[in-house]
């Protein structure tokens, strides 16, 4: 089935033949060559390329950064010096791109000269004449460049494979020379930021669904429609990252943080920018092979503060050699990386894009507890948020979600994965940490769950004992069980709650098996703890409780007076004695009679 067709590797021979050895970035500091290559390989072969890019986007590299005076000097005033702009962008865009790359790749700026252009024509050809200056002095250094135009110009564009003589070479080299990035002097780091992306690699990320008027007048496809990429829309601030796939492409993400998935269902727990764990997930997609959905996570923390919205982001990512609006990017086989297009012609949709509303979309940003989506033959969706972990299910559209065992999530919150939204969860986890309750399995509290009795002597016993220091006494003679076994886990406590009076069993019979009903549990409780003093008297405001024992009222109605249960229903007030009492409905009782319910809330002590 296509759906399930593996993604194969996408890189050509004639690549793999150039001889792409990665850089050693921070996070490999120490390693042997094959240590390196080997953490920064592209393992599943997701990205054309990959190694040509890596080259440069790896470990510590030099930016020169020139000024072009196009002034000529005829403004009256010298321009700003090349110092100027290195010390800001090393204080500044240095610490970006160190979070950006998880540490695996530091730019550092150093200022080098004015450059003028007398005598040139206005506009590009007056760049022209700066951006050549520089090539001559960088492509053999094989230094990247960055120019800073002092006209007012508050745009920027770049190339990572600058030809020497030309602006802007239409040819891709497999071995890039550095790269120029252009900035204008009135532009904010933001787009100093996305240029030097430009530089690494990085393409626009766009819909292709809405138009912009060109210089000419015409009407082309707009690449910045995607307010969560610096590489499509930053405004000029310094407060968006960039997909995952940018990331992984720069070898900036390790192949054990990618998750592709590759089966019937699973779950995985996405992680933003710098949180380890899986920051990627890979979904196949038709088109053929170079052609996959990529997910990541995005919340507003450091450099990501200004992201409009919080979630799971997808994008159709497509390498087939498609050929973008401008011919400004060629990628038709018989390309140095043959088929496949590689850095800035590889094609990263958002999905859905903007539709019919245009604008600056975040409808491919999928929020915790959203409906399902279908990505293909794929179903998913965004199930939880776990901290700043995403949980993502994803599971064959043909298999109904309902009829799949999907057991623990990989990320939750607490001791237990199967109470995640529960509005009772902190007391689930309250009396875990107290050690009143174990869960019904490892991971799991199954809050659904009815109580048994053999269950309900054990939490009481438990309770009392972490109530009061001293080991809870029986208060009774030993009594004789003849339905629990002598090796049966819980006969210490069963015969502790008999004697008690906490749990009767006046025949000798425990019933453990048997179901505790609500009103069970409020003579229990009562019975249990020596500081819950319960009236002689009762007062019949529970509407449904008239045919109970005076005893059993009497214990409800003081459970009630102290806040540990408001009932089953406020008008009429009903505390539905009948009900089997549910596993999360006691464990909230617990956390309550011993204060275990509010911040700092004591576990010595009976709460009222």
């Amino acid at each position: 089935m296509g759906k399930r067709t593996r993604i194969r590797a996408v890189i050509s021979a004639m690549a793999l033949a150039a001889g792409m050895t990665a850089v050693a970035g921070a996070a490999a500091a120490g390693q042997s060559e094959a240590a390196r290559a080997e953490a920064f390989s592209d393992r599943y072969g997701l990205v054309a390329g990959a190694g040509v890019i890596r080259e440069w986007t790896l470990g510590t590299r030099e930016w020169h950064v020139w000024v072009c005076d196009l002034d000529g000097g005829g403004g009256g005033s010298a321009p700003p010096r090349p110092s100027e702009y290195a010390r800001l962008y090393n204080e500044r865009l240095t610490p970006y791109f160190l979070w950006l790359s998880q540490g695996n790749y530091r730019p550092v700026f150093v200022g080098k000269s004015v450059l003028n252009a007398p005598g040139a024509e206005d506009g590009p050809p007056r760049r022209e004449r700066c951006q050549e200056q520089t090539v001559r002095d960088e492509t053999i250094l094989d230094h990247p460049a960055i120019i800073v135009d002092t006209s007012g110009y508050g745009g920027g564009e770049a190339v990572p494979d600058v030809e020497a003589g030309s602006r802007y070479g239409r040819r891709w080299p497999l071995r890039i020379t550095g790269g120029t990035a252009w900035v204008g002097g009135a532009s904010g780091l933001g787009v100093a930021a996305h240029e030097i992306g430009h530089v690494l690699s990085f393409p626009h990320s766009y819909s292709g669904e809405g138009t912009r008027t060109a210089d000419d007048g015409s009407a082309v496809v707009d690449h910045y429609d995607n307010p969560m990429d610096v590489m499509s829309w930053n405004g000029g601030a310094l407060g968006t990252g960039t997909p995952a796939v940018n990331r992984y492409a720069a070898g900036w993400i390790p192949p054990e943080e990618v998750a592709v998935h590759d089966g019937d269902y699973a779950e995985y727990a996405l992680r933003p920018t710098g949180g380890g764990g899986i920051q990627m997930l890979v979904v196949p997609a038709s088109g053929g092979d170079g052609v996959f959905h990529a997910l990541g996570a995005r919340v507003r923390n450091e450099y990501d503060l200004g992201v409009p919205a919080e979630g799971v982001e997808t994008y159709l990512v497509d390498q087939s050699g498609v050929v973008d609006e401008e011919d400004w990017v060629n990628c038709a086989a018989g390309g140095p990386i043959g088929e496949w297009c590689w850095g800035l012609g590889r094609r990263t949709r958002q999905v859905p894009g903007p539709g019919a509303a245009g604008g600056l979309s975040v409808r491919h940003v999928r929020p915790a507890h959203g409906e399902p989506f279908q990505l293909g033959g794929w179903m998913l969706r965004v199930r939880q948020r776990v901290g700043d972990a995403y949980v993502v299910r994803v599971w064959d559209r043909d298999i109904p979600e309902s009829d799949i065992h999907w057991g623990c999530a990989p990320a939750y919150n607490g001791a237990f994965c199967d109470d995640e939204g529960e509005v009772r969860e902190a007391h689930f986890d309250a009396i875990a940490q107290a050690g009143v309750a174990n869960g019904c399995r490892p991971r799991f509290f199954c809050p659904g769950g009815v109580v048994r009795r053999s269950q309900m002597a054990a939490f009481l016993y438990r309770a009392a004992q972490l109530a009061d220091p001293e080991p809870p006494g029986a208060g009774g003679s030993p009594i004789v069980l003849t339905d629990v076994a002598e090796d049966a886990w819980y006969r210490p406590f069963a015969e502790w709650a008999a004697a008690r009076g906490a749990m009767r069993a006046p025949d000798g019979r425990f019933h453990p098996d048997g179901p505790v009903s609500r009103a069970d549990a409020a003579r229990m409780l009562a019975a249990a703890f020596d500081e819950i003093e319960v009236p002689e008297t009762r007062l019949n405001f529970f509407y449904d409780m008239g045919d109970q024992p005076a005893e059993t009222v009497r214990a409800a109605e003081t459970l009630y007076r102290m806040g540990v249960t408001s009932g089953c229903s406020a008008f009429p007030r009903r505390f539905c004695p009948s009900r089997p009492v549910t596993r999360g409905q006691l464990a909230s009782l617990l956390a309550r009679v011993l204060d275990l319910d509010r911040p700092g809330g004591a576990v010595s002590g009976i709460g009222g």
